[in-house]
This record gives C-alpha cells, structure tokens and sequence, in this order.
C-alpha cells in the first residue's frame, strides 16, 4: 500500500511535465477564403487556452474604367478661335477622357485566439492587419496624358502666345464639386482613399488554432478590423468638406462613419505536427 503511494506520487509529476511538453509543439496550416480574399495561415497553440494565427490575404485587385468630363475645353477652344495671332494653338484633348478606378485590399495579418474554455473552439480574437494605406486609387489610363493640359495651364509656348490677355484664358481640368482638379507636372491625374495601413482587429469564432482530436477540421471567424475615417485626396490635396458643396458633403458624412472594415472567414485547418 505504501509502495502504491510512492509509485503515485513519483509518477504524477512525470505526467504533468509530458502534458507541459505538448504546449507550443503542435502546428497547423490552414485555407479559405471570406471578405478579405483568400485567407493563407501558419498558426500553433501556445496553451490549451491561447492560439496564434500568422498568415497573408490574397485579393485581386479590381478596376473599373470610366469616362468623365474635362471642364473647360469647349470655352478655349472658342477662346482659341478668337485670338489674335494665326498660330495660337489649344491642347487636342477630347471633351471626354477615360479613368481607370483600381483597389488595393490584399493584407497580412497576425492573430491571438483566447480560448475561454479548454474543450471548447468557441474563441475571442484580437490581432492586427497589415494593408494598403491607399485601398481605391483613381487614376487616367495613359500615363501623361494630360501633359498638353498642363503646359496649356501654365501657358508654355505655344499655348501662351496669342492670347490678348493672359489672364483671361481658361484652364482646363475635372470640376468635383466646387473643387478644380488640374493634372499634375507629369501630366497626369490621381485620386485615392487612404486609411491607416496597420488595422486592429477584434472578433470572434468557432474553430481552434490547430485541431485536438482531429489532423482537419474548420474555423470560423467574424469581426472587424478598424481603419480610421478615411480621407480623400486629389494628386497630394486632402480634400476637405469646405471643397465641396451639396452632394459632395454628403459624401464626407458617409466616409466619416466608415471607421471599420467587416472580416468574415472560412478556414480549413489542418495539423501537420
């Protein structure tokens, strides 16, 4: 009876330390796909009550063409037309030119899942995403094409002579709002939304880090990542609501609630040690 004990007791301990020495050796790989794209991750379990997710999100970048308007062009060409000297000459740009909308939403990201409760996969998820500062850009297609526009602007010759006075002649460039947008010295326009390019996260889930019983199972998340108002701006002007007017600050009023950024995934986990 007394040796039973003994033996008890020795070989109490030697189980614990087997159970410590499965902490932080157990690792899995997993993929899926939700808002964010398709989701890569390397993760591990640091305890039965803490897992850690390191992964990248891979979105295609999508574009959208359009054409708009270029203010300005009808009245000098007229203008042109009326000046003084025979070779006065006005950019050959048309009333209408094509801009091309790009996104940027691919990102990496680092995650803790807390594990409330050790036989459970229910989780709580903090951790951050790495993105792009600039997730919509705008842009013309044909890089310079705005180059005569802008040596029309500054009057270079030979936009400059012919003119009987300087100061009347028109500039051309994309009216938004009560804002004149002018093509930049390469001659050319941009326009992006930027937010932060580190992003917070907090969310929850179903589905642990690396498997227990299982070598593939699935996981869950939904939550938000937080990426600040976003602010607009035209080549390097930050476009404020005092730029616009009427429907433009309509616009800032919806941006401005904006802070968050919704994450939902589904991932197959799959334990490799």
């Amino acid at each position: 009876m007394i040796l039973a004990a003994g033996l008890a007791m020795l070989c109490t301990p030697q189980l614990k330390a087997q159970d410590d020495d499965n902490i932080f050796k157990h690792y899995g790989l997993s993929v899926g796909f939700g808002l964010t794209g398709i989701t890569i991750d390397a993760s591990t379990m640091i305890t039965d009550y803490v897992g850690v997710r390191a992964g990248a999100d891979i979105l295609p970048s999508l574009k959208y063409s359009a054409d708009f308007e270029i203010s300005g062009m009808k009245d000098a060409k007229k203008q042109a037309a009326a000046a003084p000297a025979p070779n006065m000459q006005v950019p050959n740009i048309p009333d209408k030119l094509s801009i091309e909308a790009a996104t940027h939403l691919g990102s990496g990201h680092i995650l803790i899942d807390g594990y409330p409760f050790k036989g459970s996969s229910f989780h709580v998820t903090a951790g951050a995403y790495f993105c792009s500062s600039e997730p919509i850009t705008l842009y013309n297609k044909d890089n310079g094409a705005f180059k005569d526009v802008k040596d029309f602007n500054d009057r270079k010759a030979p936009y400059y002579d012919g003119w009987k006075n300087v100061a009347d002649a028109p500039k051309i460039g994309m009216q938004m709002g009560d804002y004149f947008l002018e093509p930049d010295v390469n001659g050319n326009l941009e326009a992006s939304i930027r937010v932060n390019g580190f992003q917070p996260y907090l969310g929850i889930g179903f589905g642990r880090a690396v498997p227990l019983k299982s070598r593939v199972s699935c996981q869950f998340d939904l939550g938000v990542k937080f990426w600040s108002t976003p602010s607009i701006y035209l080549q390097d002007h930050e476009l404020t609501a005092e730029d616009l007017n009427g429907e433009g600050n309509k616009v800032f009023d919806i941006m401005s609630k904006i802070t968050v950024f919704p994450v939902m995934t589904l991932l197959l986990v799959g334990r490799i040690i």
